[in-house]
């Protein structure tokens, strides 16, 4: 089985640091560089000097606005350069430094490939610290699954493609999406674009990550539109040249996409690559939640499906390696070595029909003769695509089907919150709901189901504690239709009119929170509920913060207060209490000390925490993050030999620590949370820790099944 795949999730990317120092004393990172060094020193590839370089040095010797119509001009191959003005910029620095060293020399062509080949490297390096940076704690494996490669060294040092450079960039972006920088990704995705045309396969990908997720919805705009401008200007301006479109835009590797088709009548075909690209977009968007793992793993299905339906050149096959390196060191131990042999069964693959480079102090043509027939070559082809379709399959598999965000994408995560009168359920609705953001939350209020208005004759028998003072069947069937995916049309009960609202729509949202007297009581509604909790307040506490809700907030009768909370007590006992025993978290919550509660109004009063955790795994972690990071006095209990944990916390904590201890105790948890999730402090914020680590238990639960 693999390894949970959101466990390398980036917490924070924006916030993940990581040294270069440390590179340069870890063997395995200088012989990969040693080998690049030698690789690129000494050998001179045939498409190098063949197509790119003289290309470059044409522009150099002779500077046009439209560089490729002048090549053509002059009689150049028009497959020289099918690449755009951003590859044009990143290589030309380097190629006419060397160019200008070399020239007193007679040695500038030669001097200009260097050029060309330390540029290769520069975004190699690059490409590996932006993966480090990404998955700060994978760096060994990164390095001996990227670093360490066979198809980077081959495709870039040896064959001499320039694909790392585009590729990159668009690795980039998908950082920059990760630490939330939405304009600097659509700029490196446009760029990406702009460099390689196929590097769009992306941007399907990227666009549907930040629409479907409403907490991310907000950066689609400034993504978006930062991506469509730069591209329109480095990417359809190009246009206007002839020979921009004659050699990049009409480049006979485009044709391969449609090389694998489906015949039908009156000579129409069946495209079967752009189709199966097309259907793993359809799948994106169909995916009701998805995060940064799920982006991962289905970009890089869809890229490894391309390259495997068509004849890809060389270079293509780094399109999908990031995404594979990035399944390659969250996987089994079979999943690991799947991807080196497809790595390694690639490279002889291309080298039966690839040229290879010179090596020019020798004068040595360094291409293998075809030594296989026809037959064993295809045999050996077969082979590397059906490696390639188990690691599509295993990648989709665990990259998507094992994620937490795939299960819940069924349904949305549904938290009941049940507690008598006054005990705090709104305010802990409230501070779940700022951890989520209010963009991905339903909130059902439990008092919109109340039978009738305030001054109904039937509230002289009943209490609104009664479950037959409210439509308990109603609410659940809410619930269930929310949680399908449904809209239900509910109403909002006005504690200061005592009068229903108009009807209002309940919109299926990613987190649905249910807060209500009797929240714990229908089977029908407890049984999909993913995370209940029940809250309990200290009667003295209760009646304090009563009073300071119904007389100031409502302005009711003191001593309606009084006497209302006298005649609901049997009702309390018969009708919520009970609920306890439904719940995976009892939240009691009291005064520190009694007399607090005589303070000034608008003091705050300091107050403990009793919690009840029932069934957990989580508790030893929790005690020592609320110790180590929170700094609280705890004391726990094991009333039942260890099923239950019941523990007191006392003590002042603030919100930087709560959000600390979160980030310790559920890092790949944040991405269920709001872009600035509201943490609060002291006990409060103890129970949002505390929900979120129940959270992240059943859902782990739920993927086990």
């Amino acid at each position: 089985m693999a390894l949970n795949l959101p466990g390398l999730v980036p917490s924070g990317l924006a916030r993940s640091g990581f040294t270069t120092f440390g590179l340069m004393r870890d063997p395995w990172f200088l012989t990969g560089l040693a080998a690049r060094g030698l690789l690129l020193v000494f050998l001179a590839p045939h498409i190098q000097d063949t197509w790119f370089v003289p290309f470059l040095t044409g522009t150099i010797q002779s500077p046009a606005l439209d560089p490729w119509s002048a090549f053509l001009a002059g009689g150049g191959d028009s497959l020289s350069f099918p690449y755009g003005p951003v590859m044009m910029a990143a290589f030309l620095p380097l190629v006419l430094a060397g160019w200008l060293i070399g020239l007193p020399f007679g040695a500038e062509v030669v001097l200009a490939g260097l050029g060309l080949r330390l540029t290769l490297l520069a975004f190699d390096v690059a490409g590996f610290l932006v993966l480090r940076r990404m998955f700060p704690k994978r760096g060994a494996l990164l390095t001996l699954g990227y670093w360490l490669s066979p198809l980077v060294l081959y495709i870039t040092y040896w064959h001499g493609q320039l694909d790392i450079v585009p590729v990159v960039i668009m690795v980039g972006a998908f950082m920059m999406i990760g630490e939330h920088r939405f304009r600097e990704a659509g700029l490196l995705l446009a760029l990406a674009c702009a460099a390689k045309l196929s590097m769009l396969l992306a941007l399907p990908f990227l666009g549907i990550y930040l629409w479907q997720n409403k907490r991310l919805r907000s950066g689609f705009v400034p993504f978006a539109g930062t991506f469509a401008g730069v591209l329109a200007v480095l990417g359809l301006l190009p246009l206007l040249s002839s020979g921009y479109r004659d050699m990049v835009m009409e480049t006979p590797e485009a044709a391969k996409l449609y090389w694998l088709s489906l015949p039908q009548d009156d000579g129409l075909v069946i495209y079967l690559a752009p189709l199966a690209f097309a259907l793993m977009v359809y799948a994106m968007w169909r995916l009701r939640r998805t995060n940064f793992s799920l982006l991962l793993a289905m970009t890089g299905v869809s890229f490894l499906t391309v390259v495997l339906m068509t004849p890809a050149s060389p270079g293509w096959y780094l399109w999908a390696l990031p995404f594979l390196i990035v399944y390659q060191i969250g996987a089994d131990r079979v999943g690991w070595w799947l991807v080196a042999l497809f790595s390694t069964m690639v490279v002889p693959l291309l080298a039966l029909t690839a040229s290879g480079p010179r090596l020019p102090l020798l004068g040595i043509d360094l291409t293998p003769p075809h030594l296989l027939s026809s037959h064993a070559h295809s045999v050996w082809l077969t082979a590397v695509v059906a490696v390639g379709c188990v690691l599509a399959i295993r990648l989709f598999r665990n990259g998507i089907q094992r994620n937490d965000y795939f299960r819940l994408s069924r349904g949305p995560l549904a938290i009941g919150i049940a507690g008598d009168s006054g005990a705090g359920k709104d305010t802990l609705a409230a501070a779940l709901e700022g951890l989520f953001g209010r963009h991905s939350v339903q909130h059902i209020l439990g008092d919109g189901y109340h039978k009738w208005a305030r001054g109904a004759p039937m509230w002289r028998a009943v209490t609104h504690l009664n479950p037959r003072a409210n439509d308990l069947p109603r609410l659940s069937e809410h619930v269930h239709a929310t949680l399908d995916g449904r809209d239900a049309v509910g109403q909002i009960y006005d504690h200061h009119t005592g009068r229903f609202s108009p009807p209002i729509t309940l919109a299926s949202n990613d987190v649905l929170l249910i807060s209500g007297l009797h929240t714990l009581l229908p089977p029908a509604l407890v049984e999909r509920l993913h995370v209940r909790i029940f809250l309990e307040t200290d009667e003295e506490l209760r009646f304090f913060w009563k009073m300071r809700r119904d007389v100031a907030k409502r302005g009711h009768d003191p001593a309606a207060v009084r006497a209302q909370m006298a005649r609901r007590k049997p009702d309390s006992d018969a009708y919520i209490k009970p609920q306890m025993a439904n719940a995976d978290l009892v939240f009691q919550v009291a005064a520190v000390n009694a007399e607090h509660l005589s303070r000034p109004k608008g003091d705050p009063i300091p107050l403990k925490l009793r919690v009840i955790i029932r069934d957990s795994l989580y508790t030893e972690r929790l005690t020592k993050a609320l110790i180590a990071i929170c700094g609280v006095h705890l004391d726990l209990d094991f009333p039942d030999e260890g099923q239950t944990v019941d523990m007191t916390i006392e003590g002042d904590v603030w919100a930087e620590d709560i959000g600390l201890a979160a980030a310790n105790l559920v890092p790949h948890l944040d991405e269920l949370l709001d872009v600035q999730p509201h943490w609060h402090s002291n006990m409060l914020g103890v129970m949002q820790l505390i929900v979120l680590m129940q959270i992240d238990e059943n859902l782990r639960r739920r993927v086990a099944k």
